[in-house]
C-alpha cells in the first residue's frame, strides 16, 4: 500500500485491477480515470435482482463517464507530471 501511494499521491482510490492501468498511463505520462459499476455491496444479498442491478450499474458508471469526458478541456489538459 505505501509504494502505491508514493506512486500515485493524486489518487483518490484504489482499486486492484486499476494497478496495470496505472502503470501503463504512468509509463507514457497519460492522464487516466478508472470507473467501475458495482452492483452489489457483499452483503449476502449478490443474487436478488442480479440481472437488474449489474445493468443499473453498468448504465452508471457509463453515464458518468460521458458527463466527466463532455467536461470543457478534459481532452486537452496536458498533465504536468508525477505527484
Amino acid at each position: 500500500q505505501n509504494a502505491l501511494q508514493r506512486s500515485a499521491q493524486d489518487a483518490i482510490g484504489g482499486e486492484m485491477e486499476g494497478v496495470g492501468l496505472l502503470k501503463a498511463a504512468d509509463r507514457y505520462r497519460m492522464s487516466w480515470l478508472l470507473v467501475k459499476g458495482i452492483s452489489d455491496w457483499g452483503d449476502g444479498t449478490k443474487g436478488e435482482n442480479k440481472d437488474n442491478n449489474q445493468k443499473r450499474a453498468a448504465e452508471n458508471a457509463a453515464s458518468f463517464v460521458l458527463f466527466v469526458i463532455g467536461q470543457e478541456g478534459f481532452m486537452h489538459k496536458p498533465r504536468s507530471g508525477k505527484g
